[in-house]
Parts: structure tokens; C-alpha cells; sequence
């Protein structure tokens, strides 16, 4: 394999603001802990997958403002080989089946969008994807969607006491199956936010008292295909750092 690694990082505003670009590749090998981080559902029986990364071609601006507010406007051009996808095992609606790893060449355009705000009170996290794969051989890039977004806040309301929240969204989706005649079959997967809020209070050094309020809209979606949602749910408890 040839990849190339040609990077160059101009500053614009001394200390402020930077200009990248460049040209790389690589390999990356997927194991099944890999996948499983990425989709819980995924067969125990799943192979590695190597993805060759021909090349990514590059370019964006990078900054912070008083230390305090950092940002990063990015555009790149990816032509990848062997590039996984899930897919499910089979037709059955039933909660024991997982998903199989089908692979396809796909060119990727992806434009990223990132900003934060950091002080010693409060945090906030911005972050935002546009995708848009052009698969080879695969009707779409399965499972994959075109947007995708996130938000992670955290203020410090009492000495001991924090309120967060992280809060994701996503846009449209397609699924493979196939039919009674065993022709395949785009099934598409709305798009849905998920708002999630919690509370904690650290009492000591070691142990944390929280409350987690996730999906508190309530919606219905799934996310992986055939795989419902939770609704509404709470979990308290505690944790101990050793």
C-alpha cells in the first residue's frame, strides 16, 4: 500500500488562527470490539475488517479566542476501500438478532463543524457532520446518516453539585433487506434527536451521587434497524473512583 502524509499548518492570526491542510492515508483494522463500540448489536461472529484509507484530502481553519472559546471549520475528500457497513443477519423482527458486516469503496465529502466554550463554571461543547458517501457497489452507505449532530453542556451550580446535559441528533438513514423474492430493499430510518439530562453531586473525591434523565421527549426511533428506541427513562446511583 501507498499513502500519502503531506500536512501543512499555517498561522493566520498568531496564536489564534490557522489555516490546515494536507493530503493522508492509512490502514485501520476492525475488530469486533471495534464495531461493538459503534453498534452494540453487532454478531459475536464478526470478522476483522481492514479499511484502507486511500487518501484524505483536506483543508479548514482552526482557532481559539481568549483562551476560553475554541473552534474548527473542516472539508475533506476521502476515496476509502473495504469500508464496513451493518447490516442486518436476518428478516426475523426478533430482539435476538444482531448485525453482520458487509464491506464496500465508497468516496466520502465531509464538511465538520466543532466550537467550545471552557471557564471554571461552565462547559459547552458544539459539534456537527455533513456526509455525503458515493458507494460502489451498495445501494447506500447502509446505517450511515448524512448529518449528524451534538451538544455537551456542564455548569457548576453549587461547589459540589453539577447540572449537564448532551443532547444528539441525526438525519435520515437507509437499511438493507431483502424481500420474499430476495431482492434488496432500502428500508429508511427517520432521523431523531435525543435530550438527555443528569445531575450529580460529588460528595467526596471518590464517590458521586447522579441522576440521569435520558430521552426526556420521549420519542420513538430507531437508530439501528429493528431495534426500538427507549422511551422516557431515569437511572440514580452511585459511583466510586478507586
Amino acid at each position: 500500500y501507498f499513502h500519502p502524509v503531506i500536512e501543512t499548518k499555517i498561522s493566520l492570526i498568531t496564536d489564534k488562527l490557522y489555516l490546515l491542510a494536507g493530503m493522508t492515508g492509512g490502514l485501520q483494522r476492525n475488530n469486533f470490539n471495534t464495531f461493538r463500540l459503534l453498534n452494540p448489536f453487532i454478531s459475536s461472529l464478526t470478522n476483522s475488517v481492514t479499511e484502507n484509507e486511500q487518501f484524505n484530502l483536506y483543508a479548514g481553519l482552526k482557532g481559539n479566542i481568549a483562551q476560553t472559546i475554541d473552534f474548527e471549520a473542516r472539508f475533506e475528500s476521502k476515496i476509502i476501500d473495504n469500508m464496513p457497513f451493518f447490516v442486518n443477519d436476518t428478516l426475523s423482527k426478533s430482539h435476538q438478532q444482531r448485525f453482520n458486516v458487509i464491506t464496500d469503496d465508497i468516496n466520502l465529502i465531509k464538511v465538520s463543524l466543532s466550537a467550545g466554550y471552557t471557564s471554571a463554571d461552565f462547559q459547552i461543547k458544539l459539534k456537527g457532520n455533513w456526509n455525503h458517501y458515493s458507494t460502489n457497489k451498495e445501494l447506500y452507505a447502509w446505517q450511515c446518516p448524512e448529518m449528524e449532530g451534538a451538544l455537551e453542556a456542564s455548569v457548576k451550580v453549587a461547589p459540589k453539585w453539577n447540572l449537564n446535559t448532551k443532547i444528539y441528533t441525526w438525519g435520515d438513514s437507509y437499511a438493507k433487506s431483502w424481500d420474499i423474492l430476495n431482492r434488496v430493499v432500502a428500508t429508511k430510518l427517520k432521523g431523531a434527536s435525543d435530550i438527555n439530562f443528569s445531575i450529580t453531586y460529588k460528595q467526596t473525591k471518590q464517590m458521586t451521587v447522579f441522576m440521569n434523565l435520558n430521552n426526556i421527549l420521549n420519542n420513538n426511533y430507531e437508530r439501528w434497524n429493528r431495534y426500538p428506541s427507549y422511551g422516557f427513562n431515569a437511572m440514580a446511583g452511585l459511583s466510586f473512583a478507586f
